[in-house]
């Protein structure tokens, strides 16, 4: 399978042909079931209504979702946009295969005019949701990488072990050092169990030296120190590249208010969604050059974004339509994008 392809065809015929562990990112917004038989124009649809029951539609979700856990990445990540009726039905379905990290609200604050609100008998929905899900890869180990404190250990044994000799309690050292005694000083950097040891600088050292204790030499510490050091920042590196991403570049809650598609943005497919909030999703759950892949691509709106942000995509798109504006609006990306 090819990097940066929109395949025209049926999603589960098409996944099946992708590897194990090959994405990084699902995106995607599935057909809906029963949701959209015909938009506030009239226009009328057939794909929102091709399943026999409710029960045979969350039986396609539940194969694809089984497809989306075999080819994402174990520290990938899995949006899923979902009708507010039907949202809490897929998340038991998902549930059997992600941990779900947030139920986001996304609320559209200029869509009340196109739903009618004024001729439902019941609260205007102007929400919907988005389920992001997680594989939950923190929890198989690297957690033990990234909290390993036994690097230092050999440092601190030694420090530990010369305090004990010297009978010296941690407020005296503070006072030894003219630290402040109260707030655990700077003895609980050098005699604590903190997340990142910290050795005590040259004139700190000489101080602990006078009690006649801390006979070791300082250059000698401070290169074994070092020589650590340098391998935990290699060990805390490795894990950063392999935990799942999560880069919010504002103190997002999960409740996003972000106006639905505007007029000059669409281009055809009645359940476009805006590129701002796919880049939004994105952004947070993907780095630079990764894989996003997004099986119910309509018109094309997440392989858009993934250009727009440097990222790589796959999609498929089954209605030929769609799969030729889709393949329209990537084209005039990909120039606009080679003109910066």
């Amino acid at each position: 399978m090819d990097l940066n392809t929109v395949y025209c065809g049926d999603c589960l015929d098409v996944m099946r042909q992708m590897e194990d562990n090959s994405v990084d990112l699902v995106l995607t917004d599935p057909p809906y079931y029963q949701v959209m038989k015909q938009d506030h124009a009239g226009n009328k649809y057939d794909w929102d209504n091709v399943w026999d029951s409710f029960e045979d539609y969350l039986s396609f979700i539940e194969t694809c979702f089984i497809e989306f856990k075999r080819i994402l990445k174990q520290n990938g990540s899995f949006y899923c946009f979902a009708d507010d009726k039907i949202s809490t039905y897929i998340q038991v379905v998902g549930d059997k295969y992600f941990h779900l990290e947030n139920n986001i609200i996304w609320h559209k604050p200029n869509n009340m005019p196109i739903k009618g609100w004024n001729n439902f008998r019941s609260f205007a929905p102007v929400t919907e949701r988005i389920l992001f899900y997680s594989g939950e890869v923190e929890k198989t180990g690297l957690q033990e990488i990234y909290g390993n404190r036994s690097l230092f250990l050999p440092i601190k044994e030694y420090m530990l072990s010369e305090l004990s000799k010297s009978k010296l309690s941690k407020q005296d050292v503070n006072k030894l050092l003219g630290s402040p005694i109260t707030g655990g000083g700077m003895a609980c950097h050098f005699f604590g169990d903190t997340d990142q040891y910290a050795l005590p600088t040259e004139e700190m050292y000489s101080k602990l030296q006078t009690t006649g204790f801390f006979k070791r030499g300082y250059e000698e510490l401070r290169r074994e120190y070092e020589e650590l050091r340098r391998e935990y920042e290699e060990l805390r590196r490795e894990y950063e590249e392999l935990r799942r991403p999560f880069y919010p570049l504002k103190n997002y809650t999960d409740v996003w208010s972000i106006p639905i598609t505007s007029a000059e943005e669409r281009c055809g497919h009645p359940t476009q969604k805006p590129e701002k909030i796919i880049k939004r999703i994105i952004e947070t759950s993907s780095r630079p050059n990764d894989i996003i892949f997004d099986p119910f691509l309509g018109s094309g709106t997440t392989a858009v974004a993934c250009i727009n942000t440097g990222r790589n995509f796959m999609g498929i798109e089954k209605d030929e339509d769609y799969y030729a504006i889709a393949q329209k609006r990537i084209k005039e990306a990909q120039g606009q994008s080679r003109l910066f």
